[in-house]
């Protein structure tokens, strides 16, 4: 009887897992975060003009990208548009820190390439989205790209401050794009 009441137990425990497991999956749907770049790291990402990394300010670890006076463009990463899957739709999230809410010419900028010709764009325009300054706030865009770019196409994307602007610094750490299926899934 002990054995049979033990064979009984390991099958309802059984059944509860499975049943668990099954309840979890359903109605979600995987996003996979196939470029996340706290600034610790390098592969992938170029740096344009000197003073685009900094230690001044971070979100996490030491090191984090920034746009000022001096640097127009912060670090930046390009990969093909066949990297970023099927789905055509990802979303993209970062940390920023703007010194206050009068910087109207700041952006996260993707824009997609071909030829050497912009064929799509996008932007999160920093001023529009931040609503606390001197300090962290995580912003986030939802990115499309249309039917007609090329798995060719070459996407770009960086915070831009141009010189003719504000010029402060302007930080941002943490990136996250995140896709329903990529190569760079991990």
């Amino acid at each position: 009887m002990d054995t049979s009441l033990a064979r009984l137990s390991w099958q309802i425990i059984i059944s509860f897992m499975t049943v668990s497991v099954l309840i979890s999956g359903c109605g979600q749907q995987s996003t996979t975060p196939f470029v996340h770049n706290n600034f610790e790291q390098y592969e992938g990402w170029t740096i344009t003009l000197p003073g685009a990394l900094t230690s001044e300010k971070s979100h996490s670890g030491q090191w984090a990208t920034k746009t000022d006076r001096g640097v127009e463009f912060s670090m930046g990463f390009t990969s093909l548009l066949s990297d970023w899957g099927e789905d055509r739709t990802a979303r993209l999230r970062a940390w920023v820190w703007l010194p206050h809410g009068r910087l109207p010419l700041v952006w996260i900028v993707v824009k997609v390439m071909r030829d050497g010709v912009e064929v799509h764009h996008q932007n999160l325009h920093l001023e529009q989205v931040v609503t606390r300054y001197r300090q962290w706030e995580l912003v986030s865009l939802r990115l499309t790209f249309p039917a007609d770019l090329l798995p060719s196409d070459k996407v770009q994307l960086f915070m831009w401050q141009p010189v003719q602007g504000n010029a402060e610094a302007v930080y941002m750490d943490d990136l996250v794009i995140e896709a329903p299926s990529s190569v760079f899934a991990y």
